[in-house]
């Protein structure tokens, strides 16, 4: 569960320096859409673990809902009408760095819930 943990929060490491650099999908312009898909994706993983180790660590598992809001709130200033997003390119500074900022902050959090699943099978192995 650690690995998986740790894959959900480096997609969401990755749309972070992606909104620095910009670089990831250039000419396709599906920058955010990627983003979109790895945060609904680090989400499901999230949410699976939270189970574990929501009990244990409640103030974590808030801190890390707190994030996908706060990223999702952020995507959502750049939809089109039809559903999809803007082209990256189109992006003022202010923008990416905002994104940035919130998909920083939630990688963060999201590192933290592989130290909670450690904490919660070693409580676990203890009562056994």
């Amino acid at each position: 569960p650690e690995k998986v943990v740790t894959g959900a929060a480096k997609m969401i490491e990755r749309g972070a320096a992606m909104t620095v650099s910009g670089d990831e999908n250039r000419y396709a312009s599906t920058g955010l859409a990627d983003i979109a898909a790895n945060v609904e994706g680090a989400r499901k993983i999230a949410d699976l673990m939270k189970s574990l180790t929501g009990k244990n660590d409640p103030a974590l598992a808030e801190r890390i809902d707190a994030g996908f809001a706060a990223v999702e709130e952020a995507l959502a200033k750049h939809r089109t009408p039809e559903g999809g997003f803007v082209s990256f390119d189109l992006l003022s500074d202010s923008d990416r760095a905002e994104l940035n900022v919130r998909l920083t902050g939630l990688a963060e959090s999201l590192s933290r819930l592989g130290g909670a699943l450690v904490a919660h099978r070693q409580r676990q192995y203890n009562r056994t």
